[in-house]
């Protein structure tokens, strides 16, 4: 009884001991698989790599061949800028010695005649721009007279001790007084000087090629309010809104039209009259023409 009981257990160890170099002899048969999946995905890899070594290696023989080449045809068009350099040089000193040859053999009458045929073309130019000149000073003194006859008919209705026109040195100059723009000491414009303002800007509105200058003029009298600091700084205000109600309310474009303030250093009458000082407190609208046609003609060859 207890022999058979040995026997078992010596045959349940054989089967345990069976089953455990199994599980060994398949273990070491998977591991085996695999490191040679992974030896044959090294191999692959290694095989890529030397192929993109090889054709980098040709492409960078190949880049060292074109620069090369392009050195040699660079060397080659340096040698050749150098060849014409040297034939434009050795044209130019043959040219000179032509010149000079044929200078030397002119006779003093031809010489005399080749310099009165460069003084005639000389002349000729000149006085063709002196026509082109006059030409264009006619036209514009033309735009200004026509501009001030068209002036005079809208402003007919004021006094001359209120406003004048003239033209004078290729410009008309309109002189407001200030009793017609504005109150005593004030840079505000009254209505009957909106008006006259209007009137005008209906004339300069159609002449976009005149340039517009509005200058204020004060007496001699020193003015210093909570407004003006003295005379400059009025002269100055009356003038920006002269140019802002021509601008702003008549549409006049401010690409022609600028403002300037003089105080008291441009009088047009003695200072010491009240009179004199009444003519001397003005607007003055001086209208141009502009001269850009004249300056690009001056300046032409």
């Amino acid at each position: 009884m207890l022999l058979i009981q040995k026997n078992e257990g010596g045959l349940f160890m054989n089967k345990f001991i069976n089953k455990i170099a199994f599980a060994f002899i398949i273990m070491l048969i998977f591991t085996a698989c695999v490191s040679k999946k992974k030896f044959v995905k090294s191999e692959n890899d290694r095989q890529a790599c030397m192929e993109r070594e090889i054709n980098l290696t040709e492409q960078k023989n190949g880049l060292n061949k074109q620069i090369e080449f392009l050195k040699k045809q660079n060397r080659l068009l340096a040698d050749d800028t150098t060849g014409l350099s040297a034939r434009i040089r050795e044209y130019e000193l043959k040219m000179n010695e032509f010149n000079q040859m044929i200078s030397s053999n002119l006779s003093e009458k031809e010489k005399l005649n080749l310099m009165l045929k460069k003084k005639n073309d000389d002349l000729k130019e000149r006085e063709h721009k002196i026509n082109e000149l006059d030409s264009i000073s006619k036209k514009q003194n033309a735009l200004l007279t026509d501009v001030i006859g068209k002036i005079n008919g809208a402003l007919v209705n004021f006094k001359k001790d209120e406003l004048t026109v003239e033209m004078k040195g290729g410009k008309v100059y309109i002189s407001m007084a200030d009793k017609l723009l504005f109150p005593s000491g004030s840079s505000a414009l009254d209505e009957r000087g909106k008006t006259a303002l209007g009137m005008l800007a209906s004339v300069l509105k159609e002449q976009p090629g005149l340039d517009i200058l509005i200058i204020g003029h004060t007496d001699s009298i020193p003015i210093k309010t909570n407004c003006f600091k003295d005379n400059w700084d009025l002269s100055v205000s009356r003038a920006n809104n002269v140019v802002r109600i021509l601008t702003e309310t008549y549409k006049i474009s401010p690409m022609q039209i600028m403002a300037a303030g003089k105080s008291e250093y441009t009088p047009v009458a003695a200072n010491e009259t009240k009179e004199g000082r009444a003519l001397n407190r003005r607007i003055e609208i001086v209208i141009l023409p502009r001269l850009d046609e004249l300056y690009n003609l001056i300046q032409k060859k």
